[in-house]
């Protein structure tokens, strides 16, 4: 999908455009509901009657009757009658062109709404006491699966659309964002939240994360992902409460167990 690269850029372009062709399809409109109301007044000398015809022209898509009365009406006139005939024909043109772009922009709209997206939003506005895990790698998969059989209350936040699309299908409430903006944890309801978990693969993109969740909230419980070891203690300085490096634990573990054998 094309506004998934660049947000809310594209979006904004598609904005720009489909006002430029609203502009120009009610400009269009416009000028052909003043000639009409022009060219039938020249004729009849009957303003109020002139704008009736006009505005129920272009409102009554089965104008026929009204229509073809007014044509015939017109016949001993010569080039009046070719005049407003011609009226009628861009009349039922624009009605085309402006319904057609209509229907087009609700197409568009449908397509384009991200309906999982704004339920997962209302559902995380309700929450307390729950966890957000930021960043579904391979650990925060597991952090969430345990979580999950726990019973425990989440809201995953991701910006990987692949990712995005797994949560939702496994019955997480995700949210679509960078974890690093305060925004979208505002969102996720850090201020509300009992704890937040970093799990992403970069030291720097969890740290960034640690300061805006600590300036949200200074009570939440705090655990982050280290790769390195000298980024515990800027993690720890940052606000975190527990920092985890998979790799050592894992390899204590293992190291362990071949003792025992």
């Amino acid at each position: 999908m094309a506004r998934v690269k660049n947000g809310m850029a594209i979006e904004s372009a598609d904005v720009e455009v489909a006002r430029e062709v609203l502009a120009l399809v009610a400009g269009l409109i416009i000028i052909i509901a003043l000639l009409s109301i022009f060219v039938t007044y020249s004729v009849s000398h009957d303003f109020i009657g002139s704008v009736y015809y006009t505005i129920s022209s272009l409102i009554d898509l089965n104008n026929e009757g009204y229509a073809f009365a007014i044509i015939t009406s017109l016949q001993p006139f010569g080039s009046a009658f070719y005049t407003v005939a011609g009226i009628e024909l861009l009349d039922g043109v624009a009605k085309v062109v402006l319904i057609g772009f209509l229907v087009a922009v609700l197409i568009d709209a449908l397509t384009s709404l991200d309906i999982n997206s704004k339920i997962n939003v209302l559902k995380s506005s309700r929450l307390e006491k729950h966890v957000v895990l930021c960043g579904y790698s391979g650990l925060g998969e597991q952090i969430s699966e345990a979580l999950k059989d726990k019973n425990r209350r989440l809201v995953v936040v991701e910006k990987s659309p692949t990712k995005l699309e797994e949560l939702n299908e496994r019955g997480y409430t995700a949210l679509d964002g960078d974890f690093t903006d305060m925004e979208v944890l505002r969102k996720a309801g850090v201020e509300r939240a009992s704890s937040v978990v970093f799990c992403s693969d970069s030291d720097i993109t969890n740290l960034m994360g640690i300061v805006a969740a600590r300036r949200l909230n200074r009570e939440i419980m705090v655990v982050s992902r280290a790769r390195e070891e000298f980024s515990v203690t800027k993690m720890q300085r940052a606000g975190a409460d527990l920092c985890i490096i998979p790799e050592l634990v894992a390899g204590v573990e293992l190291g362990n167990k071949l003792v025992a054998i």
